[in-house]
């Protein structure tokens, strides 16, 4: 993938925000309204990387983690700051159930399939407590336990975990910034892609 910057109406290409605080962060428990850019903007031609992951939230740092780790240079591009999406605003409890309830997805989809989607709401716990203990990341990261209501599912369901979650991603960032040399963008929207196939 090709890094070349375009402008973009709209954008702040001089690196800072207005009155510190990009556009679309709100003021929560999580700080998230500190979430100052840290990161360069895209704003010149970047040369070319393996892979191009969009968006710094949890899941495209974590997955920008796992791409580097294998290898692959990596560039990530947020339109704003780390976390300025979905996972600044998350409830930042990880949990293995699912909303739509496990015995709604064993009738649609089987009790096979129900099972695997159990088993990798679990992973995803064990995935990011591991790049916690390996990356020494201090983002109050802890196991505890789950419990459904009202009152007939008061009983404890399943282990579950809990984290700072713009602790964790500034930890990460700093992380695949320094030690594995991703590339990391701030304020810098992708507007389109080239896919490269009969123009779609």
């Amino acid at each position: 993938e090709a890094l070349r910057y375009g402008h973009f109406l709209g954008a702040d290409t001089s690196g800072a925000a207005s009155a510190n605080i990009p556009h679309g962060l709100t003021h929560n428990v999580w700080g998230m309204q500190d979430q100052t850019q840290k990161y360069p903007t895209l704003t010149k031609d970047e040369g070319e990387v393996d892979v191009v992951v969009i968006g710094a939230g949890m899941t495209g740092l974590t997955t920008a983690y796992y791409l580097a780790k294998q290898g692959k240079s990596v560039a990530v591009i947020e339109a704003r700051t780390r976390g300025s999406g979905q996972t600044g605003r998350s409830s930042a409890h990880i949990m293995q159930w699912v909303d739509n309830s496990y015995h709604r997805l064993e009738s649609k989809y089987g009790k096979t399939n129900s099972k695997l989607v159990a088993e990798s709401m679990s992973a995803a716990i064990d995935l990011i407590e591991k790049v916690v203990k390996d990356e020494n990341l201090h983002c109050s990261f802890a196991r505890v336990p789950g419990y459904l209501f009202p009152a007939e599912y008061n009983d404890k369901v399943c282990w579950c975990a809990e984290f700072q979650p713009l602790e964790y991603l500034n930890g990460l960032a700093s992380v695949l910034t320094k030690k594995y040399g991703v590339k990391l963008f701030e304020m810098s929207r992708v507007m389109r892609k080239d896919l490269g196939w009969d123009g779609q």
